[in-house]
């Protein structure tokens, strides 16, 4: 079992590796795969390719933007995974967000989302339980603002106001 970062798109995804000229140890590689070959990704897009990085850091999200506005030119949207790969049942939490409004913070919040039984309910005595699934988490970044009323999908300006 593993933690994945990916993109979802209806246009061929290209290979990408960068590493911060500054000298830090940022880096990050884009390689296409096929979504077929993952059981754990409930996508239904044709085109997929794995973000390989150790951390998005603000230098990582600017690059990660650049690249989705370079395929936003070739489709309306792109899906942004941020899985838990191996398990056989989850949830999946859907956001909708803009290519205009998405900031690096937005990458640094969705890489940092609770995936394995992190996602944690309440008791009315305050003591916080275990969530009994794992969450999937899918970012879907649009290329014109929209209004997103789909069973199950949220703004995420509204779960995550820009700061």
């Amino acid at each position: 079992m593993s933690n994945m970062f990916c993109f979802a798109a209806d246009c061929v995804l290209g290979e990408e590796s960068w590493s911060n000229p500054d000298g830090s140890n940022e880096q990050y590689a884009i390689w296409p795969t096929n979504p077929l070959d993952w059981y754990d990704i409930r996508t239904e897009l044709p085109y997929m390719a794995e973000i390989c990085l150790n951390d998005c850091t603000e230098p990582i999200g600017k690059e990660l933007i650049r690249y989705i506005r370079l395929h936003l030119e070739h489709t309306e949207e792109m899906e942004l995974w941020r899985l838990w790969m191996g398990e056989e049942e989850y949830k999946i939490r859907w956001y909708v967000i803009s290519i205009d409004e998405l900031t690096p913070k937005d990458l640094q919040i969705l890489y940092s989302m609770p995936d394995l039984y992190s996602m944690n309910t309440h008791d009315p005595d305050g003591v916080t339980l275990p969530s009994e699934r794992p969450v999937q988490h899918c970012l879907i970044i649009t290329r014109e603002p929209c209004q997103w009323d789909g069973h199950g999908v949220k703004n995420w300006r509204d779960l995550y106001p820009s700061t």
